[in-house]
């Protein structure tokens, strides 16, 4: 947030409550604070902790709103446009509506009633806590084995072994810097894991890594890029129980080479949030793609949906 308010002529002042986090705001060149009660306008940027925050100061202004009022960026696009009607379509979003459960009905409406209002209380009764993200299917599913497409620093993986007695992951991460972390999870987990040091692609190329907003990496295909990008039936050898996408605005590319993959998971995990319209596309072709999808019992494979912040972000479709 602070590097976009700079590059429009607002002047940021910082406060957090770690004075790690005020020491590095300070070595980057911003006025740091040690309490947020100063005169000033006050815009709450912490993603996870907006309506404790707001609650003890109710004249401050949530993440989105200033988003908006700035017309700044949310991940990959403008953050209006992720309030816009135009990208939100009623029809598409209520076929996405009727295809959900009770749970998931009420979670999702909640979440376009706060895209559509900014007012954060619009999904506090149904956001789930951040550190959930991911374990959905886990109630009555086994997944013995986990393809982690876009498996950051192996914190999924960690995350779920505690729920699941996990025997084998296949993790994807095209940053190779955190290739020994993900291995170091693993092996403390006890658990045979393969790392791919490159993307999930629709076809074999090369990838060049952009910087996103949070210290986040896309890709994109480079003749010059350095990442190796293969499709996902290619680099997985037999089928996962469990499939998780978080590959930061790149879904498109690898679900085109993951088709297979997908089919013959128990479950898929869909993070649906990077784009506007990821929130109707994503799921959509998600469940044309597991149309027939049905479980050890018989039943017919269904969508799931969970939100886990307090912005725009963590949207997940579950399909399963």
């Amino acid at each position: 947030m602070a590097p976009q308010l700079g590059s429009i002529g607002v002047v940021p002042v910082i406060f957090d409550t770690q004075p790690t986090v005020r020491a590095s705001a300070a070595q980057a060149g911003y006025e740091t604070v040690e309490s947020p009660d100063v005169d000033l306008p006050l815009i709450v940027a912490a993603a996870q902790n907006q309506s404790a925050i707001l609650e003890c100061h109710p004249g401050g202004y949530s993440l989105v709103e200033c988003q908006y009022s700035y017309d700044l960026a949310n991940q990959c696009d403008c953050a209006r446009e992720f309030t816009s009607p135009a990208q939100l379509h009623p029809e598409e979003a209520f076929s996405i509506y009727e295809q959900l459960d009770d749970e998931s009905q009420r979670c999702f409406l909640d979440l376009l009633c706060f895209r559509f209002s900014l007012d954060v209380s619009a999904i506090r009764q149904t956001r789930m806590p951040l550190s959930t993200m991911w374990a959905l299917p886990l109630h009555s599913i086994a997944t013995a084995s986990f393809c982690d497409v876009g498996a950051y620093d192996g914190d999924s993986i960690e995350a779920l072994s505690k729920l699941t007695p996990l025997r084998e992951v296949l993790a994807i991460e095209p940053n190779p810097a955190l290739a020994a972390r993900i291995l170091e999870v693993a092996t403390s987990r006890e658990i045979q894991v393969r790392v791919f040091s490159g993307a999930a692609w629709s076809h074999p190329c090369q990838l060049a890594a952009k910087e996103l907003l949070g210290g986040m990496v896309a890709v994109e295909e480079s003749d010059n890029g350095t990442i190796a990008a293969e499709p996902l039936d290619a680099i997985a050898s037999h089928a996962y129980d469990y499939v998780k996408f978080d590959v930061e605005g790149s879904e498109d590319s690898a679900i085109a080479g993951a088709t297979r993959t997908i089919v013959q998971a128990k479950a898929v995990a869909m993070a649906s949030y990077h784009k506007p319209r990821d929130v109707l596309d994503l799921p959509a072709r998600l469940a044309r793609m597991r149309a027939d999808s049905i479980d050890d019992n018989g039943r017919r494979a269904s969508l799931h949906f969970r939100h886990y912040s307090e912005c725009f972000d963590d949207s997940v479709f579950y399909h399963f």
